[in-house]
């Protein structure tokens, strides 16, 4: 990892069909120079609304990352499919992705 953080969002787009093995969507990867550290991470709709936010505290790293586990498949059932945007603030530094949610048939 280059820099204090980084986050994978893994599958994306993600449909009701994604499959994570029960694992959550996006894991989040601390530089350990900042442990502990908190993080917040949001996520916007086409119109710039907040549609989820979470925050936590990080006290030492997985080779796996962090896992946000409230963001399964299960979760994003409930979204409309379209572009959303990601972001993961890590003390004050933000990152973001986009994402799409699909309806697969």
């Amino acid at each position: 990892m280059c820099g204090n953080f980084d986050f994978d969002f893994v599958p994306n787009p993600i449909s009701a069909f994604s499959n994570t093995g029960g694992d959550a969507h996006l894991h989040v990867y601390i530089n350990d120079n900042l442990l502990p550290a908190s993080y917040q991470v949001y996520i916007f709709d086409v119109f710039n609304r907040i549609i989820y936010q979470w925050a936590d505290q990080v006290t030492s790293n997985l080779s796996s990352g962090v896992a946000v586990e409230n963001l399964t498949t299960d979760f994003f059932v409930k979204f409309d499919k379209g572009v959303y945007i990601l972001a993961v603030v890590v003390n004050g530094e933000m990152h973001v992705k986009k994402i799409m949610k699909v309806n697969i048939e």
